[in-house]
């Protein structure tokens, strides 16, 4: 008999599967658990990121201020930290050991934190490990971005003109220039943070000093485009690849602007600041529209292969080292060239981008290479401009970066737009 009952209870199947179906229940457990613990631990670790992410950014704007300490920096991270996890639950983790720690020398804060979540389900209980820990720190850091920017300035004779509101075009320009600057320098950036080159342009580009170094003798120091193969590239100007020169016997529509180029400048010195105010002060309207050698000089004042030239302050710093813009204004189509099939007024090729020669095809050919290379940013400024001066904008600089001043109250605005981003993508980045 006994032998009979043990054989039906192997034979029975129910206790099995209650077993079985006991033991899934128990894993389908662990692995909700888990899940739900994950989730936890993601979430508080994107919170304190983010925390840690603004608190490294507020502390090491206030390297602008002058005379700040580092002891300041460091609470001014504190500060940003505490309130931004003050609404996470203290349940949910336990953050210890905060530290903010400036760099003076790079202008770099790093914030960390010990972070350790306690878990709410796994492992079972009998187990010594309770927690979740992100060993070791939770690290973020922050750098300001170094800015080189070359104003690529019409002062043709149209901007002698009265815009649409009655004020004088180059008037309105140098107010915008002057607030321009006051924008980049509101937040008193370190020096060297900040460099301004300032290229005006007209019928031909004055090169000042610089005129000697790199184009034959002239009777004045403006010089024109380049011919041959380096026409639309930023290659030093020595042995064949040296500038133009013209005068107004061999072109009529040859003139020289008395406002010459002024390379990179840092304008949070008093003295550099006073010297750029005057440059803009004194910048006169004249003649045609040669706007590609505008465009072109504004590359040269920020290309390393340039730098020797302009010296060891005004030279342009890696282009690893520092984001490098061009703001292109113009009120006007580009209708005078010289060199390299030139075509001028009264051409009706002379403001036609596919006429080989002419000043808007030579400048498209200037800008492909310049954003072909990748490290300069084209802005462009069309003020009052017709819609195919406008279209020839766009092309330079693509439309996201073309901004349309129909009037005088837009020209300001749009330079102030433009300064207000680039304040932006220094303290971001």
């Amino acid at each position: 008999m006994m032998h009979d009952q043990l054989r039906r209870f192997s034979a029975s199947k129910q206790g099995t599967v209650a077993i079985l179906f006991a033991f899934l229940v128990s894993i389908l457990f662990m692995f909700v658990g888990m899940a739900i613990d994950m989730a936890r631990l993601l979430h508080v670790k994107q919170i304190v990121q983010a925390s840690l992410d603004a608190a490294a950014l507020a502390a090491a704007r206030r390297f602008d201020e002058p005379g700040i300490s580092e002891d300041e920096i460091e609470k001014t991270a504190k500060m940003y930290f505490d309130a931004n996890v003050a609404s996470m639950s203290s349940s949910l983790a336990k953050l210890s050991n905060f530290q903010a720690t400036p760099n003076s020398a790079t202008s770099q804060v790093t914030a960390a934190v010990e972070i350790e979540v306690p878990t709410l389900f796994f492992p079972a209980g009998g187990s010594t490990i309770r927690n979740f820990e992100l060993p070791p720190k939770a690290i973020t850091e922050f750098s300001q971005t170094r800015i080189e920017i070359a104003m690529v300035l019409d002062i043709t004779g149209s901007m002698l003109e009265a815009a649409s509101d009655g004020r004088v075009k180059l008037e309105t320009l140098k107010a915008a220039a002057k607030e321009f600057a006051d924008v980049l320098y509101s937040g008193h950036p370190r020096p060297g943070y900040i460099r301004v080159a300032v290229v005006p342009y007209s019928a031909s580009v004055n090169a000042g000093a610089f005129a000697s170094l790199v184009a034959g003798p002239g009777s004045d120091d403006c010089v024109v485009e380049r011919p041959g193969t380096e026409a639309y590239t930023d290659a030093p100007a020595d042995g064949l690849n040296r500038f133009g020169r013209m005068d107004a016997l061999t072109a009529w529509y040859y003139s020289c602007p008395a406002s010459s180029v002024t390379p990179l400048s840092d304008l949070s010195t008093s003295g550099n600041r006073a010297a750029y105010d005057v440059a803009i002060d004194q910048l006169q309207a004249v003649g045609g529209t040669g706007g590609h050698m505008g465009i072109a000089w504004g590359w040269y004042v920020l290309s390393n292969q340039w730098s020797a030239l302009w010296g060891a302050n005004a030279g342009s710093a890696p282009s690893s080292n520092v984001r490098k813009i061009i703001l292109l204004m113009t009120d006007g189509m580009f209708n005078s060239a010289y060199n390299n099939g030139g075509l001028s007024l009264p051409s009706t090729l002379a403001t036609t981008p596919s006429a080989n020669g002419s000043s808007p095809y030579q400048a498209l050919q200037i800008c492909k290479n310049i954003k072909s290379k990748g490290d300069i940013t084209i802005y462009t400024v069309g003020f009052a401009t017709p819609p195919e001066a406008a279209e020839l904008l766009k092309s330079c600089s693509g439309e996201t970066n073309f901004y349309d001043a129909s009037d005088s109250n837009k020209l300001v605005t749009s330079f102030r737009s433009i300064a207000s981003k680039l304040v932006s993508l220094r303290l971001s980045s």
